[in-house]
């Protein structure tokens, strides 16, 4: 079982209006449940928990769409590989690479 970690829930619940609740890890899932009546109540993302992301990490990709590289300003056209990261705003070209 995994550890629980009491929190506010941002609703009430719906089977007992209560505001009380906990987190669960299960299957790569942060489960949200009321602490009354254990009900399921969402899947809560991770920076509402105040937890990293995941998947923080570069991944080489065939561009979609045209664009400009976010560090170097140089132009990327559809069909050319670009670096792209979770959660960030725009691409890498792939002379850049995806460093920092």
């Amino acid at each position: 079982m995994s550890e629980r970690r009491f929190q506010t829930m941002r609703t009430p619940c719906r089977a007992c209006g209560g505001l009380d609740g906990y987190v669960e890890r299960k299957a790569n899932n942060d489960v949200v449940r009321c602490a009354g009546c254990e009900t399921f109540a969402y899947c809560a993302p991770r920076v509402e928990l105040g937890l990293p992301s995941e998947n923080a990490k570069a991944r080489r990709l065939e561009s979609k769409f045209p664009g400009r590289c976010t560090a170097c300003d140089a132009a990327y056209g559809v069909g050319m590989y670009i670096w792209w990261t979770r959660g960030m705003q725009g691409a890498r070209c792939d002379a850049c690479g995806g460093a920092g």
